[in-house]
């Protein structure tokens, strides 16, 4: 029994490539890479030949490191177009340059290579073609892509100590001619997945993640991928690479990994302006508690309260439970509570199947129910009204960043649309008579987030999000409600009403540590208002905010403090009506 602790280990020991350059020996390309005032190049051909071939090359370079790597880059260029025996047999050094004297030698040709002894489905699923390899320059590039291909389609199919060589090589008047040959060894199926280490992970969440179970074939792929998919986990890290033991009768894969914090706490405080119904400052919270791998499985549970208008309450729940009975689909389940003041609550309910795909991406189906209870009458509610929704739709979610609070680089996107059937209570204290009390209803959303790395630890932050939502007889509780942190900088909570909207954010940071930045930011907004627009009154605005923040690690949790400024409307900018807003976010 032996052990490997890397599979690009096994990788090494296996490739046997047998390329007919190597009958060539570089060993005449005897370069001075001394310092020299000068750093010039000039090829010619060697006394008494010519060039068939001439290649365009750079004269000048900034040291003679580049230099020597230019000329082996020239000799490799003609290789790969059947000149192997091309050799640069003469070279003169002065104070201004380097004279290379170049016999570029005969093209040599391939005649064929038989390829019988490979077996045809393999040879098909890489591309091979034999009439490549008739009467075509013989390019060592090409030859080798072949043997590679081979090679890892071996590796990926349960024989990762397969062996791709050439044999019967013969020279024929610059005719080339080779068999190919493939020794597979041994068949090898993952035996056993052992865990090492104090995770609290699920064996059978962890290999429907990685796409290796007991039983399956010997994939160096999967293999060599484990580091970068546990990477993207935020709850799981590794302490050491993953490794493969090898039996003469089988294989064992080895994971050492460790748990990380990835549950978290965040309060919100903010402090709004003296409103004109109070005159007081009015005083919003939020509280999130993100329970994330709690069971082991990989699951989330999300609570999020908010509390952002006067007697307003908004209550979120989300639970996620990735591969179902080790399926590659998941369940999705939403619930939204949200109070109105005494106008109106609304009831939403989503439920969704996903399918997982690698890298953290996800693309789902679902079902979306909504409902609105009135809770008060009257003409002064007249704008409002009980409404029940049940649509269907589809959405897909990409998430690649290299650290989840703080990311230096990535993107994070997702976009969802859906179609369905809206009915109104039929109400005549509420609706006209001219309401179409059953209609279709139409809605979109999508968000997108990049972080592109700056110079040292500048980080630039470009943000997109819009929403669409359209049907018949549209009532204020049906429309988007836009402002404050989490959409729209620098105006008020969910003081924005819009029935369809484009907002984006432009924020530059400068890193102070891993969980710690500072900021500034310009963000804005398009949207229209379809209930307004049917009243005559102002139905599109271009709102728009800016600001600074910093955000901070304490032993109680990420603090972060955000003084932002909005303008709209045409208004000028108000200093005194500017929005503070601090938060905290504790992982555990």
């Amino acid at each position: 029994m032996r052990a490997v602790s890397s599979h690009q280990i096994i990788r090494s020991i296996k490739l046997r490539y047998v390329v007919i350059i190597a009958l060539l020996s570089l060993s005449g390309l005897g370069f001075d890479v001394s310092a020299v005032d000068s750093y010039g190049l000039k090829i010619l051909p060697f006394p008494g030949t010519k060039l068939a071939e001439e290649l365009p090359y750079v004269e000048n370079f900034p040291d003679s490191l580049s230099r020597h790597q230019a000329v082996q880059a020239y000799l490799s260029d003609l290789y790969s177009m059947g000149y192997l025996a091309a050799s640069f047999d003469s070279l003169h050094y002065d104070t201004v340059r380097l004279t290379a004297y170049l016999d570029q030698g005969k093209v040599y040709e391939w005649a064929q290579i038989d390829a019988s002894e490979v077996d045809e489905g393999v040879l098909s699923r890489i591309g091979f073609r034999a009439k490549l390899y008739q009467n075509k320059f013989f390019n060592h590039l090409q030859l080798q892509g072949l043997q590679e291909s081979i090679l890892e389609y071996y590796e990926n199919n349960g024989h990762p100590f397969a062996v791709v060589r050439l044999d019967d090589v013969k020279f024929d008047n610059e005719k080339i001619s080779a068999s190919l040959i493939v020794n597979t060894n041994r068949l090898y199926l993952i035996d056993s997945i052992e865990i090492v280490g104090d995770a609290n992970i699920s064996p059978i969440y962890l290999h429907s993640y990685l796409g290796i179970k007991t039983g399956d074939v010997y994939n160096e792929r999967l293999i060599g991928e484990i580091s970068s998919r546990i990477k993207e986990l935020s709850f799981l890290r590794e302490r050491k690479p993953a490794q493969v033991r090898f039996t003469d009768k089988s294989a064992t894969l080895l994971l050492n990994l460790t748990g990380k914090k990835a549950s978290r706490f965040t309060g919100m405080i903010g402090f709004l302006p003296k409103s004109k119904a109070t005159s007081k400052l009015i005083v919003t919270g939020e509280a999130q508690l993100k329970l994330l791998n709690s069971f082991g499985r990989g699951e989330l549970i999300h609570f999020d309260w908010r509390s952002l208008q006067p007697r307003t309450q908004d209550l979120n729940v989300n639970f996620v439970y990735p591969f179902v009975l080790s399926t590659p689909f998941g369940a999705d389940l939403k619930f939204k509570l949200y109070k109105r003041d005494t106008l109106y609550l609304d009831l939403y309910s989503t439920a969704a199947l996903q399918y997982l795909l690698r890298g953290g991406n996800s693309l789902k189906a679902y079902v979306h129910n909504k409902e609105t209870r009135i809770l008060s009458t009257g003409s002064a509610v007249s704008i409002y009204a009980n409404v029940k929704s049940t649509l269907y739709g589809m959405g897909y979610t990409v998430r690649k960043l290299d650290y989840a609070l703080n990311p230096r680089k990535g993107i994070a996107a997702s976009i969802e649309g859906g179609a369905g059937t809206k009915r109104i209570q039929n109400d005549d204290d509420i609706n006209p008579d001219s309401v179409d009390t059953r209609s279709t209803e139409y809605e979109g959303i999508a968000t997108i987030d990049g972080y592109i790395p700056l110079s040292g630890r500048n980080v630039l932050r470009l943000g997109l999000a819009g929403g669409y939502r359209s049907s018949k007889s549209m009532f204020v509780n049906e429309l988007y409600r836009l402002g404050g942190l989490a959409t729209l900088r620098g105006f008020d909570e969910e003081s924005i009403f819009a029935s369809s909207y484009g907002t984006y954010i432009i924020e530059y940071r400068y890193l102070l540590e891993q969980n710690s930045f500072l900021y500034v930011f310009f963000n804005g907004a398009y949207y229209e208002n379809e209930i307004n627009r049917l009243k005559n009154e102002s139905w599109v605005d271009a709102p728009y905010g800016y600001g600074a923040g910093i955000s901070f690690e304490t032993k109680a949790g990420i603090f972060s403090i955000n003084y932002a400024i909005g303008q709209q409307q045409g208004n000028p900018p108000d200093l005194k009506a500017a929005r503070v807003h601090f938060g905290i976010v504790s992982s555990f």
